[in-house]
């Protein structure tokens, strides 16, 4: 694992999962992170939001996690690694967030809740209570990084009038707190 808050930067991967007979295809995916760790990039994320992340099982995620760190370490590259995470209900994501906090994954790519349009308020609501249960801070400049990271996707993947609403700056109170 890395550093991943001072990591944050440059080109990320978000690194399609490959699949054969509808089972996950692990030497495609082996060979896919050689690829692209042998390549100019600063960081994975895995399971995200505008692909297969949203239909994963949870082993199946869990292998994907395990089989892009092995491949990694084989490689000699210490590239930070973020898991996607996407759902409309918090509680949710909570227990996504308690399932996953094991894994060798430097943090997390949640996006804002699809197919409903909370308030600038509730989406704040939402995302902290995330953030409390990630024991996380907000990435900068909100305040102090910490690990493991949550960063947060404000946009939603979904075309209007099914997107969610985009969070933005001016209701964020600090978030000391966490």
């Amino acid at each position: 694992m890395t550093d991943l808050p001072t990591q944050l930067r440059g080109l990320w991967l978000p690194l399609v999962t490959p699949f054969r007979d509808g089972a996950l295809d692990e030497p495609s995916l082996r060979r896919l992170v050689r690829h692209y760790a042998g390549r100019q990039i600063d960081g994975f994320v895995l399971a995200a939001t505008s692909g297969e992340g949203m239909t994963l099982e949870g082993d199946e995620l869990e292998r994907i996690v395990a089989l892009v760190r092995a491949e990694l370490a084989s490689e000699r590259r210490a590239l930070p690694v973020c898991l996607g995470l996407s759902g409309a209900g918090t509680r949710k994501l909570m227990a996504e967030l308690d399932r996953t906090a094991n894994w060798p994954i430097d943090g997390y790519l949640i996006s804002s809740p699809y197919y409903i349009r909370p308030s600038q308020r509730g989406l704040w609501q939402h995302f902290s209570l995330l953030a409390s249960r990630a024991a996380v801070a907000l990435p900068p400049p909100l305040c102090e990084p910490c690990r493991p990271f949550l960063l947060l996707l404000a946009h939603c993947p979904l075309p209007p009038p099914r997107s969610c609403a985009a969070l933005s700056p001016s209701p964020i109170p600090e978030p000391s707190h966490h």
